[in-house]
């Protein structure tokens, strides 16, 4: 499938369209690079702000909210943990998530 790109130049009597081919390659990289950069971010703060409003939130819970995995949440928490911005208290039956400002 070939992507085209329009431009749009506008004269006072009249317009055209330019249409220029794209690479899709350079466009799938672009698209790679931001997704793997902004994805996980977005989602660690959506995980932390879960862990914020219900301190007692299970993974299961937080996969469910978020449309991922438990392993995913699993690999957020603990890159959240890593950071030193939460810790876990007590078990996984009983404890409570604690969230450090």
């Amino acid at each position: 499938m070939e992507l085209l790109l329009a431009k749009l130049n506008i004269d006072r009597k009249d317009f055209f369209v330019i249409y220029k081919e794209n690479d899709t390659a350079e466009i799938a990289d672009n698209v790679t690079d931001n997704v793997t950069d902004n994805v996980p971010d977005k989602r660690l703060r959506l995980v932390l702000n879960l862990l914020m409003m219900n301190d007692k939130i299970r993974i299961q819970e937080i996969a469910n909210q978020l449309m991922v995995s438990n392993r995913t949440v699993r690999r957020d928490i603990e890159k959240l943990k890593a950071l030193n911005k939460v810790s876990r208290i007590g078990n996984e039956k009983t404890g409570y998530w604690q969230v450090k400002e």
